[in-house]
């Protein structure tokens, strides 16, 4: 067995797939707002045709977020920028007509 390095890009795709809840990288900064819809649905590895531009969004972006709606089952692929005042993330998420934030230091979904 051969010990290969798995791209950044796949690994995010792999969370996406497994539809688990995730932020990549790591947030700097307290709360995540998604500002740009990927995609949204029931199942990304079967509905998702452009799945694979994650390979050149990963690089180009402050970050990338999945999050799974435990109430409505829907998945939801974003990205997302942080930041440190939740009055900020929050008018930000609203501007963007988002659903809800994620505080990253108490690790709980803030619904808008």
């Amino acid at each position: 067995m051969r010990n290969q390095i798995v791209p950044t890009a796949q690994i995010v795709i792999n969370k996406v797939n497994a539809m688990t809840d995730f932020t990549y990288p790591k947030p700097q900064n307290r709360y995540v707002v998604g500002t740009v819809n990927l995609f949204t649905g029931q199942n990304p590895s079967q509905n998702w045709d452009d799945i694979y531009s994650l390979y050149r969004l990963v690089n180009e972006v402050e970050g990338i977020g999945g999050w799974k709606d435990k109430q409505t089952k829907t998945y939801y692929v974003d990205v997302v920028k942080t930041y440190e005042d939740l009055d900020v993330a929050t008018r930000v998420a609203k501007m963007f007509k988002q659903v809800a934030i994620y505080d990253n230091k108490e690790k709980k979904v803030i619904f808008i």
